[in-house]
């Protein structure tokens, strides 16, 4: 390890890789298809693997398909999957948290909500699925096309 980490820091370290037999990864950033392609390739770099892996996350969230692409490569390329969350660990980040086989938490530590952005037609702007004008607005537009096509198999 290097010099640089401070000693407890170094023993808390090697102390979860021992306990978990396991490879340590830090992931702290937003979950998008290039930090997840950059997640993958050091991990197929490596010169030798431990059967499992600890991945300590924290993360406002982002993207749901890297964060299924993330969980997907882990469970693949490893035997057992554990996720230490200490703060944030927001929508995409939850995602990948269903996906672990074993959670570890601290007092502090946050999951959720899942909070999809929807994509509007003939709209560039991504919005909460979340939002309650925004859902009662598509809800709307829904029930008024099935009675629509109600309506008028009835009429013909």
């Amino acid at each position: 390890m290097s010099t640089d980490i401070p000693r407890p820091l170094q023993n808390c370290i090697k102390s979860i890789l021992d306990q978990h037999e396991a490879d340590l990864l830090l992931y702290s950033a937003d979950i998008d298809e290039e930090n997840a392609d950059k997640l993958i390739e050091t991990i197929r770099k490596k010169s030798s693997r431990r059967e499992n892996v600890v991945l300590i996350l924290t993360t406002y969230g982002g993207d749901p398909d890297a964060a299924y692409r993330i969980t997907r490569f882990l469970k693949q390329a490893y035997n057992k999957f554990t996720l230490f969350v200490f703060g944030y660990c927001k929508s995409a980040g939850t995602l990948i948290a269903l996906g672990a086989d074993e959670i570890v938490m601290s007092d502090f530590a946050e999951l959720g909500p899942l909070d999809v952005q929807v994509l509007r037609e003939n709209d560039f702007r991504r919005s909460s699925g979340l939002d309650l004008q925004q859902a009662l607005s598509v809800l709307s537009e829904e029930m008024f096309k099935a009675f629509e096509v109600c309506f008028l198999s009835t009429v013909y």
